[in-house]
């Protein structure tokens, strides 16, 4: 299984189609390419637990990159782990040798025929580790520290951007030498593999695809107009290389999400609480209120560079002080928790956050209808249409066990314009701030291209990603969780491959039980 992150499905069929993805076509025509449908627009960072577990948001509490740790007023970066456990390490309990390298949301596993590499270039990672131990440091001598300011999407310079380029191409070229490494001296039935670079190539580079929309710029266009292409065609390239290594195995390469222009919203949605009286702001201590004006106040790219200085621990405490010492929770009844291009609002509920006011029942739901009707209100200064293209209670987005650790108010902003300032009939012209704003965000678009031996040829299904966990373990023949969620792409399963068998496991577990308290 290989992971082309985040590679846009559209443009992946649309490429492929016209040859200039050779390697994905030769795949596609002796086997099958799917649609694969996701959750990228509301839960983008969710996309990998739902992906790796077959379980959705509300079952694997996983919501966010960064979250409300359930219990405490700590916002803080998210656990690699999440409620249910991942399908390859139920591969790995049935006795199938594993190997995953750079997979979004994996955690080392200390057990025999288990390979795990984590952060070597992982966008965004937060851990840099594996198992067994020392695979981690003899992959950076071997090929190097991998640069990690590739994902950090900052705006750069015609003359920065092409060195952005080269140094892309050649981490495509060290990550393919790198896995095939892998693949050949290390055991495995099941190979989960990602090239994270397609993902740092579509941050920097979708925008040059769309003349028209917001971020398109004639003179980068012209320059780097190709640039997508030339790295999906790496990455294609980088596939067959692999692929040649091991003949006559089963092959699945699959993005779990596409990309969109960012429409943005994330100062917006805060203001406009405290402008409401949702949210009262804090009379924290001086040196608390100085540190999160400062860090607003800096820019990302000089942010970026503080944050990489500092350890994991030190930067979860620092945003765990920075939200709890934001807002005077004895007054606040909702803050934000906003993203761009999609928000949600937390409700400071009583027995739920440990400074709730807002009684349960009737006064919690009518807080949220009030909050619903003032987002709905909400006007693009721009049109004058609605701001928000759906605003949604928890549970119309989400369900299952864990689902009350997450917010309680969704919204999703209008796709494919910049929400540069919005009119409240209250609150007045509330405008985002738009110095940091990213190009791209992530839509739910994404593609399964799979051959094999037991890969059915011409297979047609509209799967989601939730499917993606069940059909690996089908595919091994290793039974099914009977609460997982996901389904097998049984259109994909060839006639030698037995029916899919579900049975109880216990595959539940606590995510925060290795995380720090804060």
């Amino acid at each position: 299984m290989i992971l082309m992150d985040s590679a846009d499905g559209r443009l992946v069929r649309r490429w492929t189609a016209a040859g200039e993805l050779p390697v994905l076509a030769a795949l596609a025509e002796r086997g099958a390419s799917l649609e694969l449908e996701s959750i990228a627009s509301r839960f983008p960072d969710a996309v990998w637990p739902t992906l790796n577990t077959g379980s959705p948001p509300g079952t694997t509490g996983h919501y966010n990159w960064r979250c409300v740790r359930p219990g405490t007023d700590a916002m803080v970066f998210a656990p690699n782990r999440s409620r249910r456990r991942t399908f390859w390490e139920l591969a790995h309990d049935a006795g199938r040798p594993i190997l995953v390298a750079d997979i979004p949301r994996s955690v080392p596993i200390d057990a025999p025929d288990a390979t795990v590499l984590v952060g070597w270039g992982q966008r965004a990672a937060t851990r840099h580790e594996s198992s067994p131990p020392g695979l981690y440091a003899e992959v950076e001598r071997r090929h190097g520290r991998y640069p990690r300011w590739l994902d950090d999407g900052i705006r750069r310079s015609l003359r920065g951007t092409e060195r952005y380029n080269r140094t892309l191409n050649r981490m495509v070229d060290r990550r393919t030498a790198m896995l095939q490494e892998l693949i050949e001296r290390a055991p495995w039935d099941l190979a989960f593999l990602s090239y994270p670079e397609g993902h740092n190539a579509g941050h920097i580079h979708h925008r040059h695809l769309e003349p028209g929309e917001w971020p398109y710029d004639e003179r980068f266009a012209a320059r780097f107009g190709d640039r997508l292409l030339a790295s999906y065609r790496a990455i294609d390239a980088g596939i067959g290389e692999l692929i040649a290594r091991v003949p006559d195995v089963d092959v699945m390469v699959l993005s779990g999400h596409g990309m969109a222009v960012n429409t943005s919203g994330f100062d917006l949605l805060p203001r406009l609480l405290a402008r409401l009286g949702y949210t009262t702001p804090s009379t924290a201590p001086p040196a608390t209120r100085a540190l999160a004006v400062a860090r607003s106040a800096l820019p990302w790219s000089i942010r970026r560079h503080v944050n990489a200085r500092l350890p994991l621990e030190r930067r979860t405490q620092v945003m765990a002080d920075i939200f709890r010492g934001a807002v005077d929770w004895t007054r606040t009844r909702a803050v934000a928790e906003a993203e761009a291009g999609h928000a949600w609002v937390r409700v400071n509920l009583r027995g739920r956050e440990p400074r709730g006011i807002v009684e349960p029942g009737e006064e919690y739901e009518r807080l949220r209808d009030e909050l619903i009707g003032d987002l709905r209100a909400l006007v693009d200064a721009d049109t004058g249409q609605p701001a928000a293209a759906e605003v949604l209670r928890r549970e119309e987005v989400v369900s299952g066990p864990h689902s009350g650790d997450l917010p309680d108010v969704f919204c999703l902003w209008q796709p494919g314009r910049l929400l540069r300032a919005a009119v409240h009939p209250r609150a007045g012209e509330i405008s985002e701030r738009l110095r940091d704003v990213p190009w791209t965000e992530h839509h739910d678009d994404g593609f399964l291209i799979a051959a094999g031996p037991s890969i059915r040829s011409g297979a047609e299904a509209a799967p989601h990603i939730i499917d993606v966990a069940p059909t690996a373990l089908a595919l091994m023949g290793v039974p099914i969780p009977d609460d997982m969620t996901g389904r097998p792409i049984e259109s994909l399963l060839g006639d030698g491959v037995e029916p899919p068998r579900r049975t109880p496991v216990a595959w539940e577990r606590d995510p925060w039980a290795a995380e720090p308290a804060v």
